[in-house]
C-alpha cells in the first residue's frame, strides 16, 4: 500500500514544495490533518491539479504560494462539507469572529457540488457570527447546540436538520422547522 503525505495545516499546504510530493497512480495526493492545527478538524485529502487557475477559496481550492498555475483541490466529501474545512470554527460567546466570507464560500462549494454544509458545536464553542449574509442551500446540517449571531439583515434559506438558535431579530430565515430568538 501507498500512503499519502500528511500535511499539518492549510498554511503548510500553501507552502508545500510540489516536487517533493510523491504520486499515487500518477497523481500527487496529500492528507490535510488540520486547518490551523493538527486535529482541529477531520483529515481530508487534496490532489494537485497542475493546470488549474481557479480562485483560492480557503477551503476546497488552495493556491500554492510559489506558482501562478496549479491548485490543491479537496477530494469532495460525500454527504456534507464540514465548516471547519473552510476555517469556520464555532466561537465562545466572548470571542466571536465575523465568519461571513468563509460561510459564503462554504455554501458556494456545497451548492456547486450537491452536498450539504455542516456546522458543529463543541462544549462552550457553539457560536457562528455573520452579517449581511444572503445564502441558500437545500439542507444545512447542524450539530445540536449550534447558535448563530446575525449582525445585519441576513437571509439564509434551506431546510435545517436540527433546531438552530438565531440571536438577532434581523435574521430572515426561510426554512422548515427553524426556531428564531
Amino acid at each position: 500500500g501507498t500512503s499519502t503525505l500528511c500535511i499539518p495545516n492549510i498554511e503548510a499546504l500553501r507552502n508545500l514544495d510540489i516536487e517533493g510530493v510523491p504520486e499515487i497512480n500518477g497523481i500527487k495526493v496529500i492528507t490535510l490533518l488540520g486547518y490551523y492545527n493538527v486535529g482541529d478538524k477531520e483529515p481530508i485529502n487534496y490532489y494537485w491539479n497542475p493546470t488549474s487557475t481557479e480562485l483560492d477559496d480557503d477551503g476546497a481550492i488552495i493556491k500554492y504560494n510559489g506558482e501562478i498555475t496549479g491548485r490543491w483541490i479537496m477530494v469532495q466529501p460525500t454527504e456534507h462539507c464540514d465548516s471547519r474545512h473552510y476555517g469556520i470554527f464555532p466561537s465562545n460567546s466572548s470571542n466571536m469572529n465575523d465568519q461571513t466570507y468563509p460561510i459564503i464560500k462554504l455554501f458556494e462549494y456545497c451548492n456547486n457540488n450537491g452536498i450539504k454544509p455542516y456546522f458543529n458545536a463543541d462544549g462552550d464553542y457553539i457560536w457562528y457570527k455573520y452579517q449581511n449574509l444572503v445564502v441558500s442551500a437545500p439542507t444545512i446540517d447542524i450539530f445540536k447546540g449550534v447558535k448563530f449571531l446575525d449582525l445585519g439583515n441576513s437571509t439564509i434559506t434551506g431546510e435545517w436538520s436540527e433546531d438552530p438558535y438565531f440571536n438577532n431579530r434581523n435574521t430572515n430565515v426561510v426554512a422548515k422547522d427553524v426556531k428564531t430568538s
